[in-house]
């Protein structure tokens, strides 16, 4: 299923360990997480994680990379900003702490995408 040939592009790699920003969870986040990544709507649905600890886990690691280009991050915004990302079927709200990292405040679950 893996390609192993596959890599991450260059500006990628060049973050190197040590470089990642930290990433802090506000009260009853996480716990917010695990509740969507356990919701019913999980019924039939597979998962490459093996439970909502691993997606803790995952959320930490993918806000502390920010990998942005440096257009994005004037784009979005100064400290404070909302933004939201999803993963493994959940949706993740945090806020940018500007060069400082960013805020983990909650989660919830994505609203179903409608077919035409």
């Amino acid at each position: 299923e893996a390609l192993p040939s596959a890599r991450a592009p260059e500006w990628v790699d060049r973050a190197l360990p040590g470089e990642e920003a930290p990433v802090r969870w506000v009260e009853g986040a996480k716990q917010s997480v695990e509740a969507a990544w356990s919701a019913p709507r999980r019924k039939g649905r597979a998962s490459l994680l093996s439970g909502p600890a691993a997606l803790c886990t995952l959320v930490e690691q993918v806000l502390a990379r920010d990998i942005r280009s440096a257009y994005r991050r004037r784009v979005d915004g100064a400290d404070g900003a909302q933004h939201s990302l999803v993963l493994d079927g959940v949706r993740i709200e945090y806020e940018l702490l500007g060069e400082h990292g960013a805020s983990i405040v909650g989660a919830a679950q994505p609203s179903p995408v409608k077919e035409h």
